[in-house]
């Protein structure tokens, strides 16, 4: 043995001097090949350090049955146990459940309750074991991509000052070093919602507005859905789907009034100097609902309800393209509903005579008005 080991470190020091190399195994030379540093120990004899390669990931859905788990009584509760899929690591961990006091079940109910657990989780799914084979990726790597080919890509130059510019102040300050799929979450998200309100704004001000709030969750929102398509795309295991909704995480709202632009007095003088009818109602409406002039050129006869004397606003309409309307709420549906007292409903009733298709600023049907003359 002694004579076996001192041939084995000869073979190991005959690799070279301090530095690297490649130890062979003169026993198999295929069968071994490793990268190794020869270092000076205490004693001035040279040790030899190899490098391990990374553990081979066995892990098959051919090798492993569907699990059921296994039920235990633990004190006064009925626990289940099952393994799961760790990402980024090659060995499983075990994972328990409290199904429920054994006061409420018996061992066969709360081993029905434990299986329904493991197939809403999707353990058998070979989907699972995939994501936990792949690459790990952070919340900063995915919107490192996503504004290489996205919004540098295909974004208006605008939406690449504004979202850059916010994505990298208010976002990734936040979430940058967290994965990816722990964004898609209700209270990360909250907590993130809380500091934004809490925030000190360059102006000095405390907190942002519920809309810059809704763009910052909309960055969040864009990014995971991106990166969900594209390890979709590539073969890769898609992203479960975002399910954390504005409505439910959203400040609640706050009312501002601003005074008018214009006096009473002026209104009436506009709506009175105008030339033809069409002007003398659109006039009237901008006065009355504080519409914009493209959210008015969108106006349909199907949205004006003469009778209830309301007018409901769903689009807006620039350059002959049509567009959601401005609105400040910052939510998915950006339709409004707004009051007109009987002096605009007579303008609309003269304007319209009796028509009930097209648009309301055009008399001819579905041809879209041009903002540029009414404006003049």
């Amino acid at each position: 043995m002694r004579d076996r080991g001192r041939s084995t470190r000869q073979t190991i020091l005959a690799a070279g001097d301090v530095g690297s190399g490649t130890l062979t195994s003169p026993h198999s030379p295929d069968m071994l090949s490793l990268p190794v540093t020869l270092l000076p120990d205490t004693n001035g004899s040279k040790v030899c350090s190899v490098k391990v390669p990374s553990q081979r990931d066995g892990r098959s859905m051919n090798r492993r049955p569907g699990q059921k788990g296994t039920v235990n009584v633990v004190g006064d509760n009925c626990v289940g146990r099952y393994w799961v899929d760790v990402p980024g690591s090659v060995n499983r961990r075990r994972k328990a459940v409290v199904l429920g006091s054994i006061s409420e079940m018996r061992k066969p109910q709360a081993e029905r309750k434990l299986f329904e657990c493991i197939v809403r989780e999707g353990i058998n799914d070979s989907s699972i074991l995939a994501r936990s084979q792949s690459s790990i990726a952070t919340f900063g790597q995915a919107a490192e991509l996503w504004q290489e080919r996205q919004l540098l890509a295909c974004g208006k130059s605008s939406s690449k000052s504004s979202m850059g510019c916010e994505l990298q102040k208010h976002v990734l300050p936040l979430v940058k070093d967290k994965l990816i799929e722990a964004v898609n979450n209700y209270p990360v998200i909250r907590e993130c919602i809380q500091i934004w309100q809490t925030e000190k704004r360059e102006d000095g001000e405390i907190g942002y507005s519920r809309k810059s709030i809704g763009n910052f969750f909309g960055h969040i929102r864009a990014i995971y859905n991106f990166y969900r398509d594209e390890t979709a795309e590539h073969g890769k295991p898609a992203l479960g789907e975002w399910f954390v909704k504005w409505k439910k995480v959203a400040p609640p709202k706050t009312v501002t009034s601003e005074p008018p632009a214009f006096t009473v007095e002026e209104m009436v003088a506009i709506i009175n100097k105008s030339e033809k009818q069409m002007y003398r109602a659109f006039f009237a409406m901008a006065a009355g609902t504080a519409a914009r002039a493209s959210e008015l050129v969108g106006l349909r006869c199907s949205d004006v309800d003469l009778v209830q004397g309301v007018v409901n606003f769903r689009q807006g309409v620039v350059n002959g393209v049509k567009g959601t309307t401005k609105s400040d709420a910052g939510d998915e549906d950006r339709s409004r509903t707004c009051p007109i007292d009987s002096s605009i409903v007579h303008e609309l009733r003269k304007h319209l005579n009796g028509r009930m298709n097209g648009f309301v600023p055009n008399p001819q049907r579905d041809t879209i008005a041009s903002i540029k003359p009414l404006r003049r």
